[in-house]
């Protein structure tokens, strides 16, 4: 419910800042911050259910920190903060990487049922956010005010 209700703040702060109110970049910057603190305790609280194997656990934690990894990319790029593409790229790879084991996990065992199609459509989707800000040309996104302009003062 609290990941439901923060990512929806996300979208609507989002929607909302490229439409013209640039007040709602702190609504952004909180839910983004809160739903990457989630995803940091979900990977941590994963080894307390004693049904699941040590691979799946593992997977299951990684994918979590790497979504989190993701969100602090997104974060960074789109308040034009520095080392925003080298997080984007981190968590772009670990996401790819897992989403095949996932995959690959969920086909071979019908069983495992913490790989639902909601985590598969979070992880695609935290995916597919850092693939559009990753390759979408700055000048595109700073011109439909996605991302911020770089703040640069001269020095007198």
């Amino acid at each position: 419910v609290l990941e439901s209700v923060f990512a929806l703040t996300f979208l609507g702060a989002f929607i909302f800042k490229t439409i013209g109110f640039p007040q709602l970049a702190i609504a952004m910057l909180i839910s983004i911050n809160m739903l990457t603190l989630l995803y940091i305790l979900k990977g941590s609280l994963t080894s307390t259910e004693e049904k699941l194997d040590e691979k799946v656990i593992f997977l299951n934690k990684i994918a979590f920190y790497g979504m989190a990894i993701s969100l602090v990319g997104i974060l960074f790029k789109l308040f034009s903060w520095p080392n925003a593409e080298q997080m984007l790229l981190m968590g772009m790879i670990s996401i790819a990487i897992l989403s095949v084991f996932v995959l690959f996990m969920r086909s071979k065992r019908s069983n495992v049922t913490l790989f639902t199609k909601k985590y598969l459509f979070r992880l695609i989707f935290v995916f597919a956010l850092v693939i559009a800000l990753k390759f979408i040309p700055r000048t595109q996104l700073e011109h439909r005010k996605i991302i911020a302009k770089p703040y640069v003062t001269e020095r007198k």
